[in-house]
């Protein structure tokens, strides 16, 4: 686990260098155009979180003797029944493209075309990932977090090095990166592919009831992670939302120190679905952690945010520092709502994920009545998230109460 998290937290301090050096070889209006095409591949990820969701907790519940055989299996009667809508969709993602970029002011079509590409190539990346994290091969996991993410920033930072400062290497250092990491991930798990498959009953494992609350809490989270920077791109200017990116990127510090943890301990407690009282201790650590860590990271922006702005980001965004501290303390709530959603659905309490798209919808309400300043935007998020994040993790404490008779809970 020790060596899982550290190298977790290497993943992520490079994922933070990709944003942190390109917003100081960019302007903040071309961040800012960058930064909403990122919102938009969190948004158009929302199936690919799900099927993670789901596969990851699938495999978890095989019998340990045919997890490999069975994950084969429960990998071709996906590929059965998914694959033929992701070709359908396609099509239709290539005709939204204008209006995508006219509701997104992008200078052209084309940077939406190439999220698109780059979505369709990450699926399999994506799946295969869940694979390891089931079977709890952290090593290869995240290796191949690792490759992703040293790869997209060399890949970013020489083309815009040697050609120009232009955000579209960006998304095109994200394509080059995913032919490659597709390689990585499909070479890791040659033996789960290589390995003969052996039936399933796929009508006890609850998919369709499983897959709805996956793809309703994928949709939910993923939304809510980005909707906020595409509905800033929309009202404020490219200059403002290349500020409020910066914010972002430095609040979702808290969300990334504690998910490693989150990503360990949720495929141990979907083993536990049918004892969820025996999961209460993994819930008291992931809380206790994840607020710590969190608390710690708000302290040091709210006694360095200037010095740390300047630092980091360089004077161009020094108009973000009143909102640093704000903005961890949102972000805190939506990791700790986060942390409570997942764990109840590993749970197989699916409610979690309606309450999570009431949280979605509350988010989008509150940025459309009040956006006049960032400010109100920031203010309004910190409301929402923390009132989820009581309320889900009040659920998952009442989840995971000692039995009183053998009546099924919630």
């Amino acid at each position: 686990m020790l060596i899982f998290y550290i190298g977790s937290m290497v993943v992520n301090v490079i994922a933070f260098a990709y944003h942190f050096i390109l917003a100081r070889l960019l302007s903040p209006a071309e961040y800012g155009i960058l930064a909403s095409l990122f919102g938009l591949i969190y948004l158009t990820s929302i199936p690919l979180n799900a099927g993670d969701i789901l596969v990851t907790k699938l495999i978890s519940g095989f019998e340990e003797k045919k997890r490999v055989s069975h994950t084969k299996s429960l990998l071709l009667f996906l590929a059965r029944k998914i694959g033929p809508l992701y070709v359908i969709l396609f099509p239709v993602l290539i005709l939204v493209s204008w209006p995508v970029q006219r509701f997104l002011k992008l200078p052209n079509v084309w940077s939406v075309m190439f999220v698109w590409i780059f979505v369709y190539m990450f699926i399999v990346t994506s799946i295969l990932r869940s694979v390891m994290r089931a079977l709890l091969r952290f090593n290869d996991f995240i290796l191949s977090l690792m490759s992703e993410t040293i790869l997209r920033l060399l890949f970013a930072v020489i083309l815009i090095l040697l050609i120009s400062h232009w955000y579209g290497w960006g998304i095109l250092g994200l394509l080059l990166t995913s032919v490659v990491v597709l390689g990585i991930a499909i070479f890791q798990v040659r033996d789960v592919i290589s390995t003969k498959a052996t039936s399933f009953d796929h009508h006890k494992l609850n998919i369709k009831s499983l897959g709805l609350g996956s793809l309703i809490l994928s949709m939910s989270y993923t939304l809510m992670y980005s909707i906020d920077v595409l509905l800033v791109k929309h009202f404020f200017s490219d200059y403002w939302t290349g500020i409020y990116a910066v914010l972002v990127i430095a609040g979702k510090v808290i969300f990334f120190a504690q998910s490693p943890i989150s990503i360990a301990t949720l495929p141990i407690v979907a083993r536990k679905a049918n004892q969820p009282h025996t999961a209460r201790k993994d819930l008291w650590i992931l809380l206790g952690v994840s607020t710590a860590i969190g608390a710690a990271i708000i302290s040091a922006y709210l006694i360095g945010s200037q010095l740390l702005v300047k630092i980091v980001f360089s004077d161009k965004y020094l108009a973000a520092v009143p909102l640093i501290g704000w903005i961890g303390v949102a972000i805190l709530g939506f990791s700790l709502a986060s942390i409570g959603a997942n764990f109840l659905l590993a749970l197989n309490k699916i409610k979690a994920a309606w309450i999570s798209l009431l949280g979605l919808g509350a988010e989008a309400l509150a940025i459309l009545l009040f956006h006049q300043t960032l400010l109100q935007v920031v203010l309004s998020l910190t409301g929402v998230f923390g009132i989820l994040a009581t309320v889900l993790i009040s659920y998952s404490f009442y989840a995971t109460r000692k039995p009183l008779n053998n009546s099924s809970s919630l």
